[in-house]
């Protein structure tokens, strides 16, 4: 990707990575910890996440504790892998990944009662094996 490329994509996914900014800030001021992982901004150890493992909100990705960007999904297959096509999802929708995940979630949960799944269209790329940000 182009560095002028690089930058419109962070442009256009920006209003779903100050949602994500939004929900890690406080997580860092009790003592979650950051890195930066394939582009994004990761906080480790959010304590708000009990029964989460991550969510990705734009640029910002959020690992709860017992989970990290090295959690094995599949073989050869990590978390940080996974949570990475929904970046590039958010760079591709913009203003339109947040509503568009929740509703294929909530579509998904209705339909099979899970939020991941085939029936989430923004989840089937994700986690194919290997992930990509499409089915």
């Amino acid at each position: 990707m182009t560095r002028f490329a690089r930058l419109v994509a962070l442009a256009w996914a920006l209003p779903a990575t100050l949602a994500g900014l939004a929900f890690a800030l406080p997580a860092l001021a009790l003592g979650a910890r950051a890195a930066r992982a394939g582009g994004a901004l990761a906080v480790l150890g959010h304590p708000w996440m009990r029964r989460r493992c991550a969510i990705t909100l734009g640029h910002v990705v959020c690992y709860g504790r017992g989970c990290g960007p090295a959690t094995s999904l599949a073989p050869g297959v990590t978390l940080a892998d996974h949570e990475r096509q929904h970046v590039r999802q958010a760079e591709r929708l913009g203003p339109l990944y947040l509503p568009a995940h929740l509703a294929f979630g909530l579509w998904a949960v209705l339909r099979n009662g899970r939020w991941h799944g085939a029936a989430n269209r923004l989840e089937r790329g994700p986690l194919a094996v290997p992930p990509r940000p499409w089915p």
